[in-house]
């Protein structure tokens, strides 16, 4: 847990934006917008936002909600998603877009 969060304040550090860290261990559904909605009104103010985000999917209404909610509190979203929790520590992930609002 401390390297993961290790390698969070350097993904944050290096890009100068506020990060939001989404392991969903379930399929998204319509509570993962509420639970996304209850983080997002705890980080306060954000402008740019970066999400890495580790999901096996879901349904697709639940997930378009939840983006509408990020895009709500949140100026710019980069979206990172690692090539997979199993890759060798230390690798990079890559920014796979952005959208802005």
């Amino acid at each position: 847990m401390a390297m993961a969060q290790e390698m969070l304040g350097q993904i944050q550090g290096t890009r100068d934006r506020k990060l939001m860290s989404l392991v969903i261990n379930r399929p998204i559904d319509r509570t993962t917008a509420y639970e996304v909605a209850r983080l997002l009104r705890q980080m306060g103010d954000i402008g740019d936002l970066d999400i890495i985000l580790d999901s096996g999917g879901g349904d697709l209404d639940a997930a378009y909600k939840t983006l509408k909610i990020i895009r709500s509190y949140a100026k710019n979203i980069a979206v990172i998603v690692p090539f997979s929790v199993n890759e060798k520590v230390g690798q990079r992930p890559r920014v796979c877009g952005t959208i802005s609002g």
